[in-house]
């Protein structure tokens, strides 16, 4: 059970985001493009082997659903009300077992509309603190 490599991916999405990252990279060159580059193509592989794996394992939606998270933590989306990143936390939340920082990461994102206010800092981000700070300020009220 192999996926597909990045350059023979069929996948709509996959064959749009190499276009776009072979654009980029015709468009200027230099070491910090080439490691970007490199980085950026390890991101759509990535992303390649979570679509592939959805058809033989559910862990691939896990990390959707913490993708999903992260982005509507940062406020990615249009309408609060309405935004796609807290749908899909809600669809998997009614299927799938939550880990303790799946929970964590509903109750700020869904339930409280949480924001990280600086996405450049997500390695400083940590759900089960945000979570506690929250948890404590609704015990103060």
């Amino acid at each position: 059970m192999n996926p597909p490599s990045f350059k023979l991916c069929d996948y709509a999405v996959i064959v749009s985001l190499r276009e776009e990252l072979y654009d980029l990279v015709t468009n200027e060159v230099s070491s910090r493009t080439a490691e970007e580059h490199s980085v950026l193509q390890e991101s759509i592989y990535s992303l390649i082997h979570c679509i592939y794996g959805c058809e033989f394992f559910e862990f691939p939606l896990k990390i959707l659903y913490r993708y999903s998270s992260l982005n509507a933590i940062s406020g990615f989306y249009y309408h609060e009300s309405r935004n796609v990143w807290k749908d899909y936390m809600i669809w998997y939340a009614k299927r799938y077992e939550m880990a303790e920082i799946d929970r964590q990461l509903y109750y700020l994102a869904v339930q409280k509309n949480y924001k990280w206010e600086d996405h450049t800092k997500f390695q400083e981000f940590d759900p089960a603190v945000e979570y506690d700070k929250l948890r404590r300020l609704d015990g103060a009220q």
